[in-house]
């Protein structure tokens, strides 16, 4: 998570932020312990504990969030965008749900669908390289070290 990013945006930014990864953790259906660990992530540079409980009550309902439009440079909104995209391909899974509230989300940030839809395409690809990433460092942790031995010159 981009902790230090978050806790830079305004704190009107946060709660959108906030409520838009809620939304995105409930769209397929089912919450994981990941996807609640990122939430947590978030909320915590919160200062409203008011909007704090109303997010964790709405994921415990399973009701999404409301979203209104957020009005931030487009710097912002790219990366912010671009941090829910990993977020809601997490679990190597898209579901159509998923596809349709991310292209919500986009339109809430000023984006278009074109451009949602190519965000998608990369938080797939992203997802892939970080799986294999994963296997990569699992078998490098059960790898058997290489003894190379000094050669006398």
């Amino acid at each position: 998570m981009a902790s230090a990013f978050i806790k830079s945006l305004p704190e009107s930014a946060k709660v959108w932020f906030s409520r838009a990864v809620a939304g995105v953790i409930l769209a397929d259906g089912k919450v994981n312990e990941d996807e609640l660990f990122y939430l947590k992530g978030t909320i915590m540079f919160l200062g409203d504990d008011l909007e704090v409980k109303n997010i964790i009550d709405s994921v415990k309902a399973k009701q999404t969030p409301q979203l209104d439009r957020l009005t931030v440079d487009r710097k912002t909104a790219a990366r912010m965008f671009i941090e829910l995209v990993k977020l809601t391909v997490t679990d190597d899974k898209l579901t159509r749900e998923e596809a349709q509230y991310f292209v919500s989300i986009g339109t809430h940030l000023g984006f278009d669908s074109i451009f949602s839809k190519k965000v998608l395409e990369w938080g797939k690809k992203f997802c892939e390289v970080n799986r294999e990433m994963k296997i990569l460092m699992k078998e490098g942790e059960n790898s058997d070290p290489i003894i190379i031995e000094k050669r006398d010159s």
